[in-house]
């Protein structure tokens, strides 16, 4: 990725979160509206005109994963505020919209975003042009992940005595194993009940079929976009990592799980699958 361009892999995400408002059935997994018209290709006209390839199983695959990871951090996040979290952290947040689509519920959180200044800054002119500025609740960071002490530099933005939520979804992957540690163990500085809601992606010897195939075009996407992915897990070895770290709970978010919590019954033909998986632990 070049620092003075936005990400790449997350504008191929918003897309995937804008065409689900445009395409899929009116049973919305995840409603984003502030989605469409963000990044370039993302516009209802746009969705439409490439609805073909976009309707392809390996592109319905990617569409699913996409928004079933934000409506599970959303839906866990919820429940986190009605614990008393007051925070929200979002590492590596790309084109996300939750801070600016924000429910009532959440006005009193804390919002901070974290990602390379040319993605954010070009999150923010994609605002503008909706008519929409930053939230009075939400900080930007710029930072990237992978530099040394990155997650050190992340405390001048945080309240480090109460507990956060952090968001880290999509972002696993593009990570050596030693960034993903730190990272983690900074999570693990802050209180109880702070939580950590994150993707990892599965390596290929795990998968098979239209999985396999639909893991190595994103692979190969990633790397020829310059965000080649660097992680890839076992899902049951890293949530035994997780406990070992210190996290007093970990939940994963198994594919046959989410199928029926969020999939059952759809008409549009979208379902879970293995080849990134969800991950929610808690301090």
């Amino acid at each position: 990725m070049s620092i003075a361009e936005p990400s790449r892999t997350a504008m191929t995400a918003t897309i995937l979160r804008a065409a689900h408002q445009v395409l899929d059935s009116d049973d919305k997994i995840l409603h984003d509206p502030l989605s469409l018209g963000l990044v370039p290709g993302s516009s209802r006209e746009e969705i439409l005109a490439d609805q073909r390839k976009l309707q392809q199983p390996v592109a319905r695959l990617a569409r699913s994963q996409a928004v079933l990871r934000s409506r599970f951090m959303e839906d866990q996040f919820a429940e986190a505020v009605g614990q008393g979290v007051k925070g929200f952290v979002n590492l590596g947040a790309g084109f996300d919209t939750f801070a600016f689509r924000q429910p009532q519920w959440a006005s009193d959180v804390a919002f901070v975003e974290v990602d390379h200044p040319s993605t954010q800054a070009s999150k923010l002119e994609g605002m503008a042009r909706a008519g929409l500025a930053p939230p009075r609740n939400l900080r930007l960071c710029p930072l990237d992940l992978e530099e040394d002490g990155s997650e050190s530099r992340l405390y001048q933005f945080l309240p480090v005595s109460e507990p956060l939520f952090f968001c880290w979804l999509g972002v696993c992957q593009y990570l050596a194993a030693a960034a993903i540690e730190a990272i983690l163990k900074f999570v693990l500085s802050f209180p109880n009940p702070t939580s950590v809601c994150l993707t990892i992606n599965l390596p290929e010897r795990a998968l098979d079929g239209l999985e396999l195939r639909a893991a190595r075009l994103g692979a190969t996407a990633a790397a020829e976009a310059g965000e080649p992915w660097r992680s890839c897990f076992d899902p049951e070895a890293f949530c035994g990592t997780l406990r070992d770290m210190g996290f007093s709970s970990v939940v994963r978010l198994a594919p046959e799980r989410a199928a029926g919590r969020y999939f059952a019954e759809r008409r549009d033909g979208l379902h879970p699958s293995r080849i990134q998986q969800i991950i929610y632990a808690c301090v």
